[in-house]
């Protein structure tokens, strides 16, 4: 027996127990150095010996071609993924990706593939049906399951759903809950793109309608990226795999987390726009780039970044990028002009380390270009939270978007360090949040054309080390916290039933008080306010009673001419107005 044949079989052994221990130990209860002293250290040892001597047996019965290679792969793998989810942090996350990255390095070494598998046109289809089937049925679920179990507050799915029964009624985007009064929602955010929508709403008219459609609107990336790949000549496979690394990018499902939010298009679009580039279609191209900008006000920052991208990458497309940035600068000044006329402004104030007192946003223009330094403070003055985000936008592509010669790509890099990291608002880098869309959108296009420079045998080295970080970075960041919605729904379902059968004592279209978690579900009415940031007098009042401030809201309320209608202690109240 060689020397290499008996350290990846103990190893596997030894590695495979400690990932059984991991396996039969409750995730909820954290590992310390006394959660397995209960094993005396001589059966552990024998348990080991145990899986040596059933390994050899194995390979000895059925001669399986490199049976302890693959064995001692998966028991590694499977150690680091479990440690990954365990942990839920980013650098023990990070330790386990390079471990794991190491560990293919050696499995491409000693199992060489030469022969690559090849892919029909039908079942590629299928394949990718599937990928996007399933990971848009996932975000909608954890998106029907944060309205079921009253885990969406006022900010901001209670306002879209307020909106959509306003526009389904009347087809204006009005609002009472946003700035506790009747106001057109595009009188803070510009989006249009919303329209596209309504025709579903109309269809099923639900409070979780929004989050189970921005599901499936997330989901819709994998087709324009699979037509990406398939432009820059990659191979089905090759492409089938980039279809599926995108599925599981934490910033597809985590942008999702807080919600639906206009920029959930932005990852669908984008993606489009560069397959069309790519592709050189230029009536497509445009329509797209209208359909970005129809997203939100800001939006005109990507396709300026792509349209400067464009200017730089093909000198033949230079009039199509020109056109492009003068259409973005032109989008973006005129919503702002209408924003500042109409509505209320641009929100500048996420930039506000950048703009001088009483200016705007051309201050900050003009602070940026006297002191860049200022850019560099803030944008890399790494907290936890900066270093978090970064790692979970790039570790899971191996940071190929940055691994080019072409120095004009860094512009596809851009977005992220604008949006993302030069401001010190706390959710623009945090990947839970929808602020994660478009640059993330922006970093896989560069992982595409970077990908697509390099030999075929690097591109096959390189794509299933960025399988095997995104698949570890996915299960510890995304799915292993988002399994607390159903464990909560399990727990917690006799305190939601109470909640769904208080909530159907207030008449419809009937003007309603509410506290943040439960306004979403009674946004099926023209007159709905925050309780928290409101003082109006409405004909009935829903608070539920989870915190202190909440509990003193009733007790005012029931002092000042409001009587109980149904209560359950330290659940819900319902109250109703009496007449004077």
């Amino acid at each position: 027996m060689k020397f290499k044949t008996i350290l990846e079989r103990t190893v596997a052994a030894w590695i495979g127990m400690c990932t059984l221990l991991l396996l039969i130990r409750p995730m909820d209860l954290p590992v310390t150095k006394d959660s397995f002293s209960a094993i005396p250290i001589w059966v552990f040892l024998l348990c080991i010996i145990a899986a040596f001597i059933i390994m050899t047996l194995f390979h000895h019965f059925t001669k399986f071609k490199h049976a302890d290679t693959w064995l001692f792969a998966a028991a590694i793998s499977l150690f680091l993924l479990l440690v990954a989810v365990r942990a839920e942090d980013i650098f023990t996350s990070s330790a386990c990706v390079v471990l794991l990255v190491i560990l293919l390095f050696y499995i491409q070494r000693q199992i060489p593939n030469d022969h690559i598998p090849t892919l029909g046109k039908k079942a590629t289809t299928i394949l990718v049906i599937i990928i996007l089937a399933a990971i848009g049925c996932y975000v909608a679920w954890i998106g029907y399951m944060r309205y079921r179990i009253y885990a969406s507050p006022t900010y901001d799915y209670g306002i879209f759903n307020q909106m959509f029964y306003y526009m389904k009624e009347t087809f204006t985007p009005l609002t009472t809950c946003e700035r506790d009064g009747l106001l057109s929602h595009f009188a803070v955010h510009l989006s249009p793109i919303y329209y596209l929508l309504l025709p579903i709403y109309l269809l099923f008219p639900y409070g979780a309608t929004l989050n189970i459609a921005q599901g499936f609107i997330v989901s819709l990336s994998i087709l324009p990226m699979f037509f990406l790949c398939r432009a820059k000549k990659l191979s089905r496979l090759t492409s089938l795999i980039l279809c599926l690394i995108t599925a599981l990018f934490p910033a597809l499902t985590g942008g999702t987390l807080y919600d639906i939010h206009e920029n959930c298009f932005l990852l669908p679009l984008l993606l489009t726009l560069f397959c069309f580039y790519e592709r050189r279609q230029l009536w497509p191209l445009y329509i797209c780039s209208i359909l970005v900008l129809c997203v939100k006000e800001d939006a005109a920052i990507y396709l300026a970044f792509f349209a400067i991208y464009i200017l730089l990458d093909d000198r033949n497309m230079r009039k199509h990028g020109a056109i492009l940035l003068a259409l973005s600068i032109a989008w973006f000044m005129g919503a702002s002009i209408l924003l500042a006329a109409f509505g209320e402004g641009t929100m500048t104030d996420r930039y506000s380390d950048y703009i001088s007192e009483g200016g705007g946003l051309l201050s900050m223009v003009a602070n940026l270009i006297r002191t860049p330094s200022l850019a560099l403070q803030i944008s890399f003055s790494f907290s936890e939270e900066k270093i978090t985000f970064i790692l979970l936008m790039l570790l899971p592509l191996l940071f190929l978007p940055f691994v080019t010669k072409r120095m004009h790509r860094y512009i596809l890099i851009c977005p992220m360090v604008l949006i993302n990291l030069m401001t010190p608002y706390l959710y623009q880098f945090d990947i839970g949040f929808q602020y994660v869309f478009g640059s993330g959108a922006f970093l896989l296009y560069a992982a595409i054309l970077n990908l697509s420079d390099l030999s075929q045998l690097s591109r096959r080295r390189i794509i299933p080390l960025i399988l095997g970080a995104t698949i570890l970075l996915f299960s510890a960041h995304i799915a292993a916290p988002n399994t607390f919605y159903f464990s909560y729904y399990a727990e917690q379902h006799q305190r939601i039933a109470v909640l769904d059968e208080a909530l159907t004592k207030i008449p419809d279209h009937a003007s309603v008080t509410a506290s943040s978690f439960l306004l979403p579900h009674l946004a099926q009415r023209e007159e709905l306010y925050d309780l928290d940031y409101t003082n109006k007098q409405t004909e009935w009042v829903a608070i539920e009673l989870s915190n202190e401030n909440n509990k003193n809201a009733a007790q005012t309320y029931q002092e000042n001419g409001y009587q109980t209608v149904y209560q359950v202690d330290d659940v819900i109240c319902i109250l109703q107005k009496t007449s004077s």
